[in-house]
């Protein structure tokens, strides 16, 4: 399946990606777990050009992480793919194919500063997605591209999400949590 039909990332193990938008950004992600919860420790040197500042300002405005935590889809799409965000920040991608659900990704993520970075897991690099929006039942934001992840048409990497209604049984690998 290409980006452009799922807006969605395709990740190796090996990879480390680092996803920035609007500014030429030289970072170096880590994510580090501190008890039950991953941290991100990043050093970022930004030369912003005139046409993100809107973009960055908007990224950067406080949201509640402890929204992003449920089943997300695109509108009309609950009923076949969802992508999970768990309260002990597991991130999982999973699509419905013929009767059973199958993980498509399953990795961690990391709220920080407007931002959301979803990784194969700690140390390890990660994707970035910037939030514009995100309430109880709306999560709207931008994948953003790199060599490794683009998009035909930019507008592509954009997303407007929805809160599913119910939650498919899924069952998570504790044991790396």
């Amino acid at each position: 399946m290409s980006l452009k039909q799922s807006f969605q990332p395709s990740f190796t193990r090996s990879s480390l990606v680092i996803f920035l938008i609007g500014a030429i950004n030289l970072t170096n992600f880590s994510m580090v777990k501190a008890g039950n919860v991953f941290e991100i420790n990043s050093t970022t040197q930004t030369w912003p050009s005139a046409s993100t500042q809107s973009d960055q300002t908007k990224a950067s405005k406080t949201i509640n992480s402890a929204l992003l935590i449920g089943e997300w889809s695109q509108t009309g799409k609950c009923n076949y793919e969802r992508f999970i965000y768990t309260s002990n920040g597991k991130y999982i991608w999973r699509k419905k194919e013929g009767r059973r659900w199958k993980n498509q990704y399953q990795g961690i993520y990391v709220f920080k500063n407007g931002i959301v970075i979803v990784a194969d897991g700690p140390n390890t690099g990660g994707a970035q997605i910037n939030i514009y929006s995100l309430t109880r039942k709306s999560f709207i934001g931008t994948w953003v591209a790199t060599e490794e992840l683009t998009f035909e048409n930019p507008e592509d990497a954009k997303f407007n999400y929805t809160k599913c209604t119910t939650n498919i049984n899924i069952f998570v690998n504790q044991k790396n949590a």
